[in-house]
């Protein structure tokens, strides 16, 4: 039986949202707005499910997205998550360990888990770490193989790198007319000066900073440590993307 601690501390996504696309084949008639199946086939239903949730694994289970163990029988849905599972007490390791088996999953079954990155993640990368728990410092072993768990040497700096982005464009159904959906951790404003092509440099700007602040040396932890904000070198393209006159947490990000 978990405890409450325990329970709060699972919540991978507190401040932000699973989403959850299925993609399920369904016998029932095709939408006047979509198109027809082909004789034989059946239609495909959509649901989308926005839920703001207190334990991961008790979420993806309610939606049959994963079994009693935690293993993907989803089969072809999609499943979108929107950011921020870091900080949320001692279970982010195993969450990212559970996220990074589940993507692998999902895709040999032909389902997709898309990830976006939310300002904590982007915190924990610069060096803000004021809201890392000494019980997630151990969970990783101890501060020095965190920072290194988080660099671009480490197994979650890559899997950042790799498959997580600022922004993400998920079409809904495999038809090549599907619409699509934007998802990010917060906003984008339409005036922000390189939102075109959209997603694509919105994205490569977010890689490029977070591999940039993911390169050893990283920024000494904040707090002790004086805060540092953006690495240097940062663009003022890359300053704009993720200060926009806006703060993280308090502090305005600097370079």
């Amino acid at each position: 039986m978990l405890t409450r601690a325990q329970w709060s501390l699972l919540a991978s996504v507190t401040a932000a949202a699973i989403w959850l696309v299925f993609l399920r084949a369904a016998p029932t008639p095709a939408s006047s707005n979509g198109p027809s199946p082909a004789p034989g086939k059946h239609a495909f239903r959509q649901r989308l499910i926005a839920v703001d949730i207190d334990n991961a694994q008790k979420v993806l289970r309610m939606a049959s997205i994963v079994d009693d163990k935690a293993r993907w029988i989803g089969g072809t849905d999609i499943l979108v998550q929107t950011g921020d599972i870091v900080d949320r007490g001692a279970h982010a390791y195993d969450v990212y360990k559970m996220m990074q088996r589940l993507r692998g999953e999902a895709h040999a079954a032909g389902g997709q888990v898309v990830s976006i990155l939310g300002n904590h993640e982007v915190m924990n990368a610069i060096g803000d770490w004021r809201y890392v728990t000494q019980s997630d410092i151990k969970r990783f072993g101890s501060t020095d193989v965190r920072q290194r768990d988080l660099s671009v040497e480490g197994w979650l700096g890559q899997e950042w790198i790799a498959n997580y982005s600022s922004t993400a464009l998920v079409a809904i159904s495999p038809y090549a007319n599907s619409p699509t959906y934007s998802f990010t951790h917060g906003s984008l404003r339409p005036s922000f000066p390189h939102l075109l092509p959209y997603p694509d440099m919105i994205n490569q700007l977010g890689r490029s900073l977070l591999s940039r602040a993911l390169t050893p040396p990283l920024a000494a932890p904040y707090p002790p440590n004086p805060y540092s904000g953006l690495p240097k070198g940062s663009s003022d393209a890359e300053l704009e993307l993720y200060a926009s006159g806006d703060r993280i947490g308090g502090e305005a990000l600097q370079r």
